[in-house]
């Protein structure tokens, strides 16, 4: 789990390009890096100065990137919105986001696509623990 004193809370913004967000039947969520392709995503942005190389490897560790889940890639948000922060409407911020392995694209191509990960379907993810043992993680997205 990231302390406070490794990842700085700014905001919520939006994706300035549409990219595909799905939930695989596990809850798991997937930005697929397809722009033009989906809805402008809603997510939580943190302080890039404040995320040091301690939470980033945790970061990458949960997400799975050694393992080919994901992949950290350069991302354009914009409409943030901060209580800390001035910002203006339509300014934009260069990030970094968590996109979906391509090799996973094919297992959730039809999923319906969402705006962001909400409360809602946090209250349905299933933890590993409680996912059938008989498969791989990859082998349960593309089924």
């Amino acid at each position: 789990m990231l302390g406070e004193d490794q990842a700085q809370f700014i905001g919520v913004a939006k994706t300035k390009e549409l990219y595909p967000l799905v939930c695989d039947p596990f809850q798991v969520s997937f930005l697929f890096n397809i722009p033009s392709s989906g809805l402008q995503v809603k997510g939580y942005l943190y302080s890039r100065i404040a995320v040091d190389q301690t939470a980033q490897e945790l970061l990458d560790e949960l997400k799975g990137v050694s393992k080919g889940h994901y992949e950290c890639r350069p991302l354009v948000l914009t409409n943030l919105q901060s209580l800390d922060y001035d910002c203006k409407p339509n300014s934009e911020i260069l990030t970094k986001g968590y996109f979906a392995h391509p090799s996973l694209q094919h297992g959730l191509s039809r999923v319906r696509h969402i705006e962001a990960y909400t409360k809602r379907g946090t209250a349905t993810y299933f933890y590993r623990k409680d996912r059938p043992k008989n498969y791989t993680f990859l082998e349960h997205v593309n089924n």
